[in-house]
């Protein structure tokens, strides 16, 4: 009995021993789309560098634009002091950063004076009609405004007051947003709401959101209606993180995926299998560090033999213990029906 005992400890320890141990990380890689706070790729990077392991951010750059407030205000200087050419120039720029972010850094006004004022540079140039196509964004956005016949010349008065007739009696379309319903969202610099009609044309799009990536985006609304869709997190695969992994000649890697308000830490292997998970919210500022932390911490039996275990010193202990004090039967092979029992000398009872 006691050789069944020790066998069956023996084999439990080599079964344990057989058991694939997670391995350990070298390296943390992070993504997160561009409006994620930088604070959260910082703190990702400290982890890394307290556990002495690689970091590599690999979250996409956030589309270069030019200040757009700036340069509608260097746009309008340049048109009062008759340098026109500069006036379309800046106003240009302002146009390309507009369609990028939607008009997020900037308010009504400065929209429409963004058009109104490269429209009257560039009749002062002679191109009456692409001043026509500013002039009537304008006057859809702003029927109401007047220019001062004391500053602008009448042609460019006149001008104005033909593109509001020419919107006035036109249709107004319906917008759509989906999936922006934890997003605040503004169009034309102004805050929008779901069911209200805009004037047909081209309108600026932005929108701030909790649970996906901020966006600003030129849309053209139809009288028919137009639909827009937020934009989700497209969050790259693992490909390229094995790639890198491997040229370091590592055995694992943390992946760190942020999208929205939560993030993902995932430990990969070499060979891509996913061997640990948590998702984590990060409204609580230790939860990802204790997350990535927990990952990066190797198993005891990655580094320790299994015959240098607690538990099978704590097994073969107690195997030795029960085979002193528990009787044993032992059999005599000269007579098959007589037995002697063996009890330990010694004891106190």
């Amino acid at each position: 009995m006691r050789l069944v005992a020790i066998a069956f400890v023996l084999g439990s320890a080599a079964v344990a021993a057989a058991a694939p141990a997670r391995p350990a990380p070298e390296l943390i890689v992070y993504w997160a789309p561009p409006a994620s706070p930088p604070s959260i790729a910082a703190a990702v990077a400290a982890r890394a560098r307290a556990g002495a392991v690689g970091f590599v951010d690999r979250s996409p750059a956030a589309p270069p634009t030019d200040d757009a407030a700036a340069a509608i205000a260097a746009g309008r200087l340049a048109y009062d002091e008759l340098r026109f050419d500069d006036a379309i120039a800046a106003l240009d720029r302002a146009a390309a950063t507009l369609d990028v972010t939607g008009g997020r850094e900037l308010d009504r006004i400065a929209i429409v004076d963004l058009f109104l004022y490269r429209a009257l540079a560039k009749i002062q140039r002679g191109d009456d009609a692409s001043a026509w196509d500013d002039l009537i964004v304008a006057a859809r956005l702003d029927h109401l405004r007047v220019l001062d016949p004391t500053r602008f010349p009448p042609r460019a008065v006149d001008a104005l007051a033909r593109a509001q007739d020419a919107v006035a009696g036109e249709p107004r379309g319906h917008l759509a947003l989906l999936g922006a319903e934890r997003c605040a969202v503004t169009v034309d610099a102004a805050p929008w709401q779901a069911g209200l009609d805009l004037p047909i044309g081209v309108h600026w799009l932005a929108a701030t959101c909790a649970d996906r990536p901020s966006f600003g985006q030129r849309i053209e609304v139809r009288a028919e209606g137009t639909a827009v869709t937020a934009p989700i997190a497209q969050v790259p695969a693992d490909d390229d993180v094995l790639i890198q992994l491997r040229a370091r000649g590592g055995a694992a890697v943390i992946v760190v995926d942020v999208v929205g308000t939560s993030a993902t830490v995932r430990t990969l292997a070499i060979d891509g299998r996913e061997v640990a998970r948590a998702a984590v919210g990060l409204t609580d500022p230790t939860a990802l560090d204790a997350a990535i932390a927990i990952q990066l911490a190797p198993p005891i039996s990655a580094h320790r033999p299994w015959y240098r275990a607690r538990w099978v010193w704590a097994a073969a202990g107690a195997t030795a213990v029960a085979a002193i004090l528990i009787p044993v039967l032992v059999f005599d092979d000269s007579t098959a029906t007589s037995t002697r029992v063996l009890r330990p000398a010694g004891l106190p009872w």
